[in-house]
C-alpha cells in the first residue's frame, strides 16, 4: 500500500516535471528558462506546498498549468487521507 502511494506520488511528480520542462523552455511562460533540476524543483515545491522561490509562472498557460498541478495534488492527497481513515476504520 505504501509503495503504492509513494510510486503515485512520484508519478505524479515527474508528469509534471516534465510539463514544466516543456513549457519553461518557451519564453514568457516562467520568470526564467527551466533546467531538468528547476523543473523537478518546481514540481515538488508545488506538490508539498513549499513554495519555489525565485521560480514563478509568469503566463497565463503556466499559471493554468500549475492550477491544474495544484488540483490534481489536492485529489491526491484526499484521496490517501480518505483511504487511511477508511483502512482505521475497517479494524
Amino acid at each position: 500500500m505504501a509503495a503504492a502511494i509513494v510510486w503515485s506520488a512520484s508519478t505524479i511528480t515527474w508528469i509534471f516535471a516534465l510539463l514544466y520542462l516543456g513549457f519553461g523552455a518557451i519564453p514568457g511562460n516562467f520568470g526564467q528558462r527551466f533546467s531538468n533540476w528547476d523543473a523537478l524543483y518546481f514540481a515538488l515545491g508545488i506538490f508539498t506546498t513549499a513554495g519555489t522561490g525565485r521560480l514563478a509562472p509568469i503566463s497565463e498557460v503556466a499559471r493554468i498549468l500549475v492550477a491544474c498541478q495544484y488540483i490534481v495534488d489536492i485529489v491526491f492527497v484526499l484521496g490517501v487521507v480518505a483511504l487511511g481513515i477508511s483502512r482505521l476504520s475497517a479494524d
